[in-house]
């Protein structure tokens, strides 16, 4: 039974047999998780054919290895490298910068409706190849973008390398025609088109031209949207000098709040991130939603509108809640990890089903939490990953890294050439364009490693589990926990990744090939570029962070000095 269980399992997952193969090998580690699947048969056989209750077996037996290969992969050879050259060089020239702003900038605004296009690149790992692949707006991408923009703004990565820079009228000019473009959303909300009634909340891809959601089959409702598009108009609104448009975009911003903050929406089933059927309870999704209702929590207080400032704090407290107490798993040997699926979360549910403990969207989530920029609240605490350098977070770090060191060739044929860094996908079980590193989510690292600098540069040196953990994840014996060490870590990405596009003229695609290393699908991908100079943007705040906390030392040290010289001189005055 376990030979034939094992045989249907190499036949149905192909793509991915190299990565289960690993677990698949321990004939004791199969018997062992089959006892389920023979629990299955037996429980089948009285009321199924023999055929249906076979199925059932082996579905039962390899959710569980699928469960248990998490806890292996991780434990096997950890292909991270550091970088040794001095870290005042950036992973990327001024004038690569610049250059991908300028792609950047080239998808936004289309046509002057304030819209983005996701990527005006082929889009082979799409069924049939689509001709229009990704010339649509994405209510995720678009919000995640504007944010992002609003952001580096205020950063070196603006305006170095020359034109175009992110100028003051420029970023202004972007801003008021996004507001315009979410106005138009908005608007349709209710009307009736070829599928019904329109929910300018739960979709996520619209047609540009036609100003309607896309009329195909995609995947539906997506409830993280709401909240990011919140986020990018609530920066808008702090930005604006006009009270006139402050009120304008607070109308928008209510209308997305109001519904994020409603408990059915909060717990509504969701598509998850990579816009695949997802469960109730998604790390990604609640993340999202915390994160919009504290800062309109903020918002709201400043538009005087007390009453929903009060109803979103209890929001996040009370509804939203800490979304990592629920998403946390404790592997053998390995410590607490955070996980996309919920620890509830049924095993054969579309989540773990898939695999999807292990997910890039985790790391998405914390990097997009705001947990550097403020404290939150009393009542919103993230423990155990309050902060970048939290024992949780190192370990899910080290998990991913193992993980996808095992899966992609690449990432090991670039370790043994000395190539720094780690390249990292989705989740183990992908099977978009074959299942291939992901440019956006292995920048979300290097802002994950960039905002750990910035943690250690204000909150002080690495407790020793702390330390013990970060030298696991990233497989350096001698790493210190400085925020030196955890800048230098998220260049080592960087430049890994900089060693994949640069033979493009720094055109970012969506992934990178898991065999060669070659760029694939959706060229100029709007989303890659977000990530890349977020991240850039996060090591321009790690410099600063570091610069501060410096001269706060030496401020502290010299108030020191002086209380103590006071001290003595007071001492001899008494004598």
């Amino acid at each position: 039974l376990a030979q034939a269980k094992t045989e249907a399992y190499r036949k149905a997952h192909t793509p991915c047999i190299a990565t289960k193969a690993r677990v698949i090998r321990s004939t004791f580690s199969v018997v062992a998780l089959g006892v389920r699947g023979l629990v299955a048969w037996e429980a089948a056989q009285t009321m199924l054919s023999r055929s249906v209750a076979f199925i059932l077996a082996v579905r039962g037996t390899f959710i569980l290895l699928i469960m248990d290969s998490f806890s292996r992969l991780v434990h096997g050879a950890n292909c991270f490298r550091m970088r040794t050259s001095p870290e005042a060089s950036t992973p990327f020239s001024d004038m690569e910068i610049a250059k991908m702003r300028s792609h950047l900038l080239a998808n936004m605004n289309i046509d002057g409706t304030g819209a983005m296009i996701a990527s005006p690149g082929l889009t082979p790992a799409l069924i049939g190849n689509p001709p229009l692949g990704y010339h649509y707006d994405w209510q995720r991408d678009s919000g995640l973008t504007m944010f992002a923009l609003l952001r580096l703004a205020d950063t070196s990565v603006a305006v170095v390398g020359g034109e175009p820079t992110l100028s003051p009228d420029l970023v202004d000019r972007l801003a008021n025609a996004y507001v315009q473009w979410v106005a138009t959303i908005v608007g349709k909300d209710g009307s009736m088109w070829a599928k019904g009634r329109v929910d300018a909340h739960g979709e996520a891809k619209w047609d540009i031209s036609q100003r309607l959601p896309f009329g195909g089959g995609w995947c539906r409702p997506q409830t993280d949207g709401p909240a990011l598009r919140a986020q990018a108009l609530m920066s808008i609104a702090n930005r604006s000098n006009s009270k006139a448009q402050r009120r304008e975009i607070w109308e928008l911003i209510k209308f997305d709040l109001d519904w994020v903050a409603d408990v059915r929406n909060i717990h509504a089933n969701s598509c998850d991130l990579w816009e695949e059927q997802g469960d109730g309870n998604l790390f990604w999704n609640r993340m999202s939603m915390r994160g919009a209702l504290i800062m309109g929590h903020y918002v709201a207080q400043g538009m005087n509108d007390l009453a929903r400032a009060q109803r979103y704090l209890q929001a996040a407290r009370l509804i939203v809640g800490n979304p990592v107490t629920d998403h946390l798993r404790s592997p053998p040997n390995l410590g607490p990890v955070i996980t996309e699926c919920a620890n509830d979360a049924p095993l054969g549910g579309e989540c773990k089903s898939k695999g999807k403990d292990l997910d890039g969207a985790v790391l998405l989530a914390l990097i997009h939490s705001g947990w550097v920029d403020y404290r939150p609240v009393k009542g919103l605490s993230l423990e155990p990953a309050d902060s970048p350098t939290s024992v949780a977070v190192a370990n899910t770090v080290r998990a991913h890294i193992a993980t996808f060191c095992h899966l992609y060739p690449i990432n090991q044929h670039d370790s043994a050439r000395g190539v720094p860094g780690v390249l990292l996908g989705r989740f183990p079980r992908d099977m978009y364009g074959g299942g291939n590193p992901w440019v956006l989510t292995t920048a979300a690292l290097a802002s994950l490693l960039y905002q750990a600098s910035r943690a250690v540069s204000w909150d002080g040196a690495l407790s020793a589990s702390q330390l013990d953990a970060w030298r696991l994840a990233l497989n350096q014996p001698s790493f210190s926990g400085t925020a030196s060490d955890f800048r230098l870590a998220g260049d080592s990405v960087l430049l890994r990744l900089k060693s994949h596009v640069e033979v493009d003229g720094f055109h970012f695609y969506e992934q990178i090939s898991k065999a060669t290393g070659d760029e694939y699908n959706a060229k100029d991908l709007s989303w890659s570029y977000v990530e890349i100079l977020s991240a850039l943007g996060e090591r321009d705040l790690s410099m600063q962070w570091a610069e501060v906390s410096a001269r706060r030392l030496h401020e502290h040290s010299f108030a020191t000095l002086a209380e103590s010289e006071d001290a003595q001189s007071l001492n001899t005055e008494h004598v």
